[in-house]
């Protein structure tokens, strides 16, 4: 689907092979696209052995000249590894019958490329999102919309972290990696490849990059840790102790928080988040509890979608107040979520007070994004009517 014809003429060539072939319409985007990249590479067979992309490799990075500067080799992509010894016995089905289609439409297309080519995709695309704002009862809800799918080489080499010291925005489809913080020279740049460690657990983080990408982290501080800031404490002494040893508690206070994401009553998810909330404090390290902190942030937004800004404007300063003590508070896992409590503000707050902290918004948002961002657009907004 295109925005206009215009659109749609420029990236003829990229599309033209697909064109009146309804059955490959009804195929993954993963695997229309691996008929593109195939096509735009051009791959012989002596190009994806093994040993020829390791010895390019061993040369110097791909696509960049002596000194490292990228000049746009588009065959640099042939480094990029497929992993198919990682997939799960489904998956790789799941590209053997979609390259044998593709195979039976487009006859001078040979399969064993296309499912190298959907191995790449798989393990080093990126999803291209744009921001999408919706304002219901004074509360403006964003959310990121993907928009499209996108490979770029050189961004792929950057490993995962759950508590990454970059991010990655799109501005149209040129990817743009930004440092969240200070990065020393020689320290490797890390981004998020789905789930922060600040809006999921542990647990919840691990089972969804086994289940996407075949591979569990722990190199980051909140997985490769055995005892972290937000591990379960001693109710008599703080002390952190095993998981195992309250794993019934921990359990009932997981099962409470299912039920309040899944009531439809207002007043029955704000009881059974309390109930929640009282267990996680005799759990947890209140201070520096993520999993409290995402029990606080559901309290608030909550309170705001019944009109109660001021009520949830108490529990997102808690909310906040944790993810300060934890990363920082000019760490990106803070600021953004500055705009929420800024909204929220805004609703029943003095305006020097809001001002405020859009002010810091505004600075922490200017430092770690570009000036296309949505949520600084809307602070910058805010800023104006307040001002």
């Amino acid at each position: 689907m295109y925005c206009s014809d215009d659109c749609r003429s420029s990236n003829l060539s990229s599309h033209l092979r697909e064109c009146g072939r309804k059955c490959l319409y009804d195929l993954d985007e993963m695997a229309r696209l691996s008929i593109r990249l195939v096509d735009q590479l051009s791959v012989s067979e002596a190009r994806m052995n093994p040993t020829k992309i390791l010895a390019m490799r061993g040369k110097r990075i791909p696509g960049c000249g002596p000194t490292g500067v990228y000049f746009g080799d588009s065959t640099s992509m042939l480094s990029l590894m497929p992993y198919l010894d990682r997939c799960t016995p489904h998956l790789r089905k799941q590209f053997d019958i979609e390259s044998a289609l593709i195979c039976a439409q487009l006859h001078d297309m040979d399969h064993r490329q296309l499912i190298w080519a959907r191995g790449v995709l798989h393990n080093n695309s990126f999803s291209i999102k744009h921001t999408i704002s919706s304002d219901s009862n004074g509360i403006v809800e964003c959310t990121d919309a993907k928009v499209g799918v996108g490979v770029y080489v050189h961004a792929s080499l950057i490993n995962h972290s759950c508590t990454p010291n970059s991010v990655v925005e799109f501005i149209g489809s040129r990817i743009q990696v930004r440092a969240a913080q200070t990065i020393a020279a020689g320290d490797e740049v890390t981004i998020s490849y789905g789930p922060l460690a600040a809006r999921q657990s542990k647990s919840e983080r691990q089972e969804y990059f086994d289940q996407t990408w075949a591979f569990k982290c722990h190199r980051c501080t909140t997985c490769g840790s055995s005892i972290f800031l937000s591990d379960v404490r001693c109710s008599n002494c703080s002390t952190p102790v095993s998981e195992n040893a309250i794993r019934k508690d921990m359990s009932v206070a997981e099962s409470l928080w299912r039920q309040s994401q899944n009531a439809t009553n207002p007043k029955q998810s704000i009881a059974l988040l309390k109930a929640c909330c009282a267990m996680q404090m005799k759990l947890f390290h209140n201070a520096t509890s993520l999993e409290l902190g995402r029990t606080f942030d559901a309290l608030a937004e909550t309170y705001a979608r019944e009109g109660y800004f001021e009520e949830a404007g108490k529990w997102c300063f808690k909310s906040l107040d944790i993810l300060g003590r934890v990363y920082g508070e000019t760490s990106i896992e803070y600021t953004r979520e500055l705009p929420k409590l800024c909204s929220l503000l805004f609703q029943y707050a003095p305006t020097a007070d809001t001002l405020c902290w859009v002010d810091k918004a505004t600075k922490l948002y200017k430092q770690h994004f570009s000036s296309h961002n949505q949520d600084l657009m809307q602070l910058l907004q805010m800023k104006e009517v307040l001002s």
